[in-house]
């Protein structure tokens, strides 16, 4: 009988893929709402953790860890993305013509600059929640 549960690498991938459709919705409502979104994180955090156990992941350590990265990662694709339309914005340029023109380097950098203290909160405790609902396991109905 094959193992219910999937490949860490397809795990890795699919945590990946999901991070940056997250990243990349929660910049596309915060820019669209033209709001903040602070406990966007959060949210993440959950998406991230359910979307790991709905694929098979077993409750531990390593889904934990996928879900904490996850949520990392979409939190710095936001940020990168929020960084590219400011540039945007400042030079009058169009969003993907911009992203050309600045690269990684600057994208990056413009991201952490931008970031303070209650943002580097909201993420990290993210990636604790994520982590947490990852970890534990469901109980029995």
């Amino acid at each position: 009988m094959p193992d219910p549960h999937p490949s860490w690498p397809l795990s890795i991938l699919g945590t990946a893929l999901f991070a940056s459709a997250l990243g990349a919705l929660w910049a596309l409502v915060a820019l669209w709402s033209g709001r903040a979104l602070p406990l966007a994180p959060l949210a993440v955090a959950i998406g991230m953790a359910a979307s790991l156990r709905w694929w098979g992941c077993p409750p531990g350590a390593r889904t934990a860890l996928l879900a904490a990265s996850g949520t990392l990662l979409a939190a710095a694709y936001a940020q990168c993305l929020f960084a590219v339309n400011r540039v945007a914005a400042a030079m009058g340029l169009q969003f993907l013509e911009t992203l050309r023109r600045i690269g990684a380097g600057m994208t990056f950098e413009v991201a952490r600059l931008s970031l303070d203290a209650t943002d580097v909160a909201l993420t990290l405790a993210g990636a604790t929640l994520a982590a947490l609902l990852a970890w534990k396991r469901p109980q029995p109905r």
